[in-house]
């Protein structure tokens, strides 16, 4: 099994089993009591998806979900590339090349432009770069899923918990927190800002060496856009924020319906976040745009409406990231940190929910995974743009052409 079939199989298959890993220790830690915290209201449920057969089946049907959800296509880094930087995503290149050339095709090829790409590439692209394409473009979307699954999981996990065992001893998230475990989820939450102010000073670096090179298209200083960054998402953090502490309220009271509207409050603190994680909304209406535009897409009215208004840029910066995934996983600590005392744990216990943390911003702050996509991207379109002369005799003749090599 090689190429596209090798790709889309690991596509659902990894994502899938790190889903059911996280399901498994997310009831572990929830619900759990006992050795490796196998017992509990839940045990046999545990019990069940540690079994091969049930985790492999379980694998397969969250990889199938994930798979038809697709998120990280949804991305404007995957659909866009990053323009502002030079980047584009190939059938857009291969679009720019065909506008260039005259022919009886052209108008046929400008509306198939990211079908006759994958044609062209799986005839002609160079082995090499070819696996390249599959390789990082299956990575991106691997790291994508790991960060968002990560994330749902220390977020609605401790609220299960409660949902589960809790009987409200836990008064308002505050009065039972015990100094030893609030140490240990402010040690895990110190680790997120850390990291964040690590990627961005990785970020403003790599900004600084390409307004050295002449490369930077912005005229703002990164401490100008930095700080306009962070107003740009300060209204959608202090929601999602709001938002958690709200659903760590409700989870903690003695009252199972109470409960569950919490894990329902906190569940759309999550698909916010979710949709902040997709990137910046872009402009709306395109720019070149003439006649009624409609309203906007669903998600850049919502981000609109929030404050967070349209741009070109096709990622948010690490700080913006860093100051949302704050507002999500920082009450969300607080809430495993009084799920563990009302479990009666030791405060160690809460850095298992701290791991999940560690996962989620050790993807943030090291963004290879965008890396390594956006320079595959670039390559091809380097690619595309050596082969100019060849795809504009398409453009007067569809046939193959067999010089082509």
């Amino acid at each position: 099994m090689t190429g596209f079939n090798l790709y889309e199989t690991l596509r659902f298959v990894i994502p899938g089993a790190i889903a059911a890993v996280l399901v498994t220790l997310t009831l572990r830690l929830a619900t759990g009591t006992g050795p490796l915290y196998a017992g509990g209201q839940a045990a046999g449920l545990i019990k069940e998806l540690s079994t091969g057969t049930t985790f492999l089946v379980l694998a397969l049907i969250l990889g199938f979900v994930l798979y038809a959800l697709d998120l990280p296509v949804r991305a404007r880094i995957y659909t866009d590339g990053d323009p502002e930087h030079g980047i584009t995503v190939p059938s857009q290149t291969l679009t720019a090349l065909v506008r260039e050339a005259h022919g009886p095709h052209k108008g046929w090829m400008l509306k198939r432009a990211l079908p006759v790409y994958f044609l062209l590439m799986d005839a002609h692209l160079p082995t090499e770069l070819h696996k390249k394409v599959y390789f990082f473009g299956g990575l991106y979307r691997i790291y994508f899923d790991a960060r968002v699954l990560t994330a749902s999981a220390l977020t609605l996990g401790p609220l299960v918990g409660f949902v589960v065992v809790g009987d409200g001893r836990v008064a308002w998230g505050v009065s039972e927190v015990r100094p030893s475990h609030a140490l240990a989820a402010g040690l895990s939450v110190a680790l997120l800002i850390g990291a964040g102010a690590m990627a961005t000073v990785l970020h403003r670096n790599a900004s600084e060496r390409r307004r050295a090179r002449g490369e930077a298209t912005k005229s703002k200083s990164y401490g100008q856009r930095l700080k306009l960054g962070l107003e740009q998402v300060r209204m959608v953090s202090l929601i999602i924020a709001g938002a958690q502490v709200a659903g760590l309220l409700l989870a903690e009271q003695n009252n199972v319906v109470l409960r569950c509207c919490g894990l329902l409050v906190a569940t759309g603190a999550l698909i916010l976040w979710t949709l902040v994680e997709l990137g910046p909304p872009p402009i709306w209406p395109p720019s070149g745009h003439s006649g009624p535009s409609g309203p906007a897409p669903l998600r850049g009215g919502l981000l609109n409406a929030l404050k967070c208004p349209g741009t070109n840029e096709t990622s948010f910066m690490p700080a913006q990231r860093s100051l949302v995934d704050l507002a999500l996983l920082g009450p969300a600590m607080l809430s495993a940190a009084n799920l563990t005392v009302e479990q009666g744990r030791p405060p160690g216990a809460v850095l298992w929910w701290g791991l999940l943390l560690g996962l989620t911003t050790f993807i943030l702050s090291t963004r290879k995974h965008e890396v390594r996509l956006l320079n595959s991207f670039g390559d091809q379109s380097a690619w595309l743009y050596l082969n100019r002369t060849k795809i504009a005799a398409r453009v007067q003749k569809l046939a193959p052409d067999e010089s082509w090599t």
